[in-house]
C-alpha cells in the first residue's frame, strides 16, 4: 500500500494505461502483470501446501486478486486523488477481502 501512495503518478499511469495505443508500454505492462500473477500464483500454492489456505484455481484467483486490488487502487488514486486515506486500513481490508473474501467468521 505504501509503495503504491509513495509513487502516486506512476501507479496512476499504471492503472489508467489503455492497451492498444502504443506497443512498448503493451509488452512492459503485459511482463508486469504476469510477473505479479506468477507471484500470487505462487503465494497460493505455497499457502495450501502448508495448510494456510484451501486449494484453489491459483490462475483465476490470482487474476481476480489482481484485478480486485487494482480496482481499489485506481478508485483511491484517480478518483478520490485529493482525499487523505488510512493506508493501515486499506491494507487490512485488502488482506481481509484476500484472505477471508465475504464469508462470515464461524463461532467458536
Amino acid at each position: 500500500v505504501d509503495v503504491v501512495f509513495d509513487n502516486r503518478d506512476l501507479a496512476v499511469m499504471v492503472l489508467r494505461e489503455k492497451v492498444g495505443l502504443e506497443p512498448e508500454v503493451d509488452r512492459r505492462l503485459e511482463r508486469f502483470y504476469a510477473f505479479l500473477r506468477e507471484m500470487v500464483e505462487g503465494a497460493l500454492v505455497n499457502g495450501a501446501h502448508t495448510g494456510l489456505i484451501r486449494k484453489v484455481d491459483e490462475r483465476t484467483v490470482a487474476t481476480a486478486l489482481i484485478g480486485a486490488i487494482k480496482e481499489v487502487f485506481h478508485d483511491l488514486l484517480a478518483v478520490e486523488h485529493a482525499t487523505p486515506h488510512d493506508r493501515a486500513r486499506i491494507a487490512r481490508g485488502l488482506l481481509d477481502f484476500g484472505m477471508r473474501g465475504l464469508m462470515r467468521r464461524r463461532r467458536a
